[in-house]
């Protein structure tokens, strides 16, 4: 294990939704690991076959509202957020839910921190979005 670039002890718990051995777990690992968090991992969901994948999905009403299906991987990644969403109402504690792909800013961590204590026991969501530079 790497040695923490940044030492930071963050409070939020933190799940991962990614497919433990891939390539992709091993590249946001690394990262966490050297900003010293630690986290839980959420497993990602990879579809087979043809539509319908799940029995919650109606490929018919959805073309009907919006003119086009959802594709495979965008099924599978609905379902993967959907169960870390079961997995923090289990959990009834404030996580932050982040993809493999996603890279925290050592300088983002204590607004995290902040940012859950201040909605810790409320019914509040936040949803954060980054843009790619």
């Amino acid at each position: 294990m790497l040695e923490p670039e940044y030492n930071h002890t963050m409070k939020t718990k933190v799940l991962v939704i990614s497919k433990i051995g891939s390539s992709r777990y091993a590249l946001i690992k690394n990262h966490l690991n050297q900003l010293g968090v630690t986290f839980e991992v959420s497993p990602a969901v990879f579809l087979s076959g043809e539509c319908p994948w799940t029995i919650e999905y109606n490929s018919i009403r959805r073309k009907k509202i919006f003119g086009f299906d959802m594709t495979k991987s965008e099924v599978g990644c609905f379902l993967a957020h959907r169960e870390a969403w079961a997995s923090v109402v289990k959990s009834n504690q404030v996580t932050l839910i982040i993809e493999d792909d996603a890279r925290l800013m050592p300088q983002l961590l204590n607004v995290l921190d902040e940012l859950s204590k201040t909605i810790e026991n409320t019914d509040i969501i936040l949803r954060l979005f980054s843009v790619h530079h």
